[in-house]
């Protein structure tokens, strides 16, 4: 039981956020997963994709990287969810959802250039928060 208590006690002061060093280096991996996540979608945008099918293309695959029992039950939370919404309510999310996608797109077709893309995708895709926890 010591030697747990003693290991556990060296995982724990990894992720101590009381300390400068550890909130310091979680900045730095959402900075940079968040980077990524841009970058993800400008190639979408670029190659003719709304947001709302990137960010949900996203959610698929990080459903299936996970996979296993986490993605299982995840999927049986959002189908569970989806049976117990009012009719009402389904189709007001859906057709909110299909006006977005619609919208994007042509405003997407709109824009000439691949920078104008990105410059489109930098001020509706807002991934760059650092949690204030962690400031």
């Amino acid at each position: 039981m010591r030697c747990f208590s003693t290991y556990a006690l060296s995982k724990v002061s990894e992720y101590d956020i009381t300390k400068d060093e550890v909130k310091k280096d979680l900045r730095e991996k959402i900075t940079k997963n968040q980077a990524k996540a841009e970058e993800i979608m400008m190639a979408a945008v670029k190659s003719g994709m709304s947001l709302q099918q990137a960010r949900t293309g996203m959610a698929i695959a990080q459903l299936t990287a996970i996979g296993g029992k986490f993605a299982e039950d995840s999927l049986k939370r959002t189908r569970d969810r989806a049976q117990h919404m009012p009719e009402g309510a389904k189709e007001k999310h859906k057709s909110r959802g299909e006006k977005r996608h619609k919208d994007e797109l042509d405003k997407i077709r709109e824009l000439k250039s691949d920078d104008d893309k990105a410059n489109w995708v930098k001020s509706h895709w807002k991934a760059t928060r650092i949690p204030k926890l962690l400031e």
